[in-house]
């Protein structure tokens, strides 16, 4: 994450269906982090899918989509 110095993430379930040994989910993040000087606020959403294996639950596909990018002078 090196080109994303002091970065503050949250992310949030928005859904998480399973069937068996598979998920579908969805997350809602928010991320607030400066770059060349200007605070940049996102909003994203990612898609995934996991799989249980040997008990374990691992990623199997992860998307993610950019809702929403404000830009701000530092300190703002």
């Amino acid at each position: 994450m090196k080109g994303y110095p002091g970065i503050m993430f949250e992310a949030w379930p928005g859904s998480i269906e399973v069937a068996g040994d598979t998920a579908v989910m969805r997350s809602y993040t928010s991320e607030v982090y400066d770059q060349n000087g200007t605070t940049m606020r996102d909003r994203g959403c990612y898609e995934d899918t996991c799989v249980k294996v040997d008990g374990t639950w691992l990623f199997k596909t992860r998307s993610f989509r950019n809702i929403h990018r404000q830009h701000a002078p530092k300190g703002y």
